[in-house]
């Protein structure tokens, strides 16, 4: 049995253009005319960059975070500690105060020796000057520290340089802690109950 073949449906299906699916591109088949189908006018290539003479790689320059001024170099930002203005008292008594609260190796009576005397460094240096250290912060902690580490004729003269003002110390921000302190490290009974009169009047 001979089949014929429907040389029709041939001829009609070889006419038809072939479907371009995906990345097919018509520049990629450039062979095909404009028979019903896409040319190369309608797509067209991507054009390729043209290369300069100068564009060349250039060296990787480090930000620098802004433009560079010219001229004397800028002066390094100061911290809010290191703006406020600080009187040479107050200074050397932070000295003294931080090595008060330095842990030595020496232990015994020659560490307490030792204490003992920048104790009364700090007592000699701040002179009539106990009520400008008592209301700032650095100073009311620097008076704290000298009643804790000193021995009984040093916070006899703290507390009696300060007793007076005894209630305004008690009602102030920071002075408060010192007046805890006062009564706590007091030697005396008379001091302590001088101290309680004032507060009960």
């Amino acid at each position: 049995m001979v089949i014929k073949k429907d040389t029709k449906r041939a001829a009609a299906s070889s006419d038809k253009p072939e479907k371009v699916t995906g990345v097919k591109r018509t520049w990629e088949r450039k062979e095909k005319t404009n028979k019903g189908g896409l040319c190369e006018e309608s797509v067209p290539a991507p054009k390729k960059r043209e290369s300069k003479a100068d564009d060349k790689k250039k060296p990787y320059k480090k930000p620098t975070g802004g433009k560079a001024k010219k001229g004397a170099p800028e002066a390094p930002v100061m911290n809010r500690r290191q703006k406020q203005k600080v009187s040479d008292l107050v200074k050397n008594l932070r000295l003294n105060y931080n090595q008060l609260l330095m842990k030595k190796k020496e232990k015994g009576p020659e560490a307490k020796d030792l204490k003992h005397g920048l104790v009364g460094k700090s007592i000699d240096l701040i002179g009539d000057k106990w009520l400008e250290l008592c209301y700032k912060h650095d100073g009311s902690r620097i008076l704290q520290s000298l009643l804790k580490f000193g021995n009984r004729v040093h916070r006899v003269t703290i507390v009696n340089h300060l007793s007076e003002h005894f209630v305004e110390l008690a009602t102030s921000k920071y002075a408060h802690y010192l007046a805890s302190k006062m009564y706590y490290y007091a030697p005396e009974n008379e001091q302590k109950a001088d101290m309680r009169k004032q507060m009960t009047g």
